[in-house]
């Protein structure tokens, strides 16, 4: 008679989740969390985030410098750009004498209009006396002038004759009034026009009786 075997059945087996896997790792590293909650990263490729129990936030609190350093906030280091403390000096010119760059654009300015014919009262390149002849050329460089050669005068900072250079006036004096006006182009050159019958001209300065003045602002 043939015995019958008895079959031998194993212990049903607890299914394995992730919750359960989420349980074993809380309760394996509880000693190294902090009291953030964990975050795992779901075999679905979803991050799902739970609370601690309490035995992990009765053994954070039993170390604090953890929670603190899981807790404290990424700080992003910023490198600033050094300025120097030296700030180059700033220098207030004078409007160059006319000297520099707005000189020579004035006396370049002079030089398109030689030939242009005198005229008594005249201040435009159909025809122009001497103090309408500045009047027009320093207006082109939005500088307004008097209408008169003395008022011209008056009206200018007054300067050395070394200090002279192309761009600034030269007056010409007759009883400490200035009864005429030029250009100066510089080594002792003026563009002016003179009378009538004459035209706009550059020329030497005849005589020591003038006066050197700037326009300065």
């Amino acid at each position: 008679m043939t015995a019958s075997a008895t079959g031998r059945h194993r212990a049903p087996l607890r299914p394995s989740t992730p919750l359960t896997t989420l349980s074993s790792a809380v309760t394996d590293g509880v000693g190294t969390l902090g009291r953030g909650g964990v975050v795992i990263a779901m075999s679905s490729g979803l991050v799902a985030t739970m609370g601690l129990p309490a035995q992990a936030v009765s053994a954070a609190a039993s170390h604090p410098d953890a929670a603190k350093q899981a807790a404290a906030p990424v700080r992003q280091t910023t490198t600033s750009t050094s300025r120097s403390s030296t700030r180059s000096s700033r220098t207030s010119a004078v409007v160059a004498g006319f000297g520099s760059a707005k000189g020579a654009s004035l006396t370049a300015l002079a030089a398109r209009y030689l030939g242009v014919p005198y005229v008594f009262g005249g201040e435009s390149p159909s025809g122009w006396d001497c103090s309408g002849a500045m009047v027009y050329i320093f207006g082109l460089v939005g500088i307004h002038l008097p209408r008169t050669a003395n008022d011209q005068m008056l009206a200018t900072t007054r300067i050395s004759s070394s200090q002279a250079g192309p761009g600034d006036l030269v007056f010409f004096i007759s009883g400490g009034r200035a009864y005429h006006v030029g250009l100066y182009a510089g080594n002792g050159m003026i563009f002016d026009a003179g009378r009538s019958g004459e035209v706009f001209q550059k020329r030497a300065i005849w005589t020591s009786s003038v006066v050197y003045t700037r326009v300065t602002g």
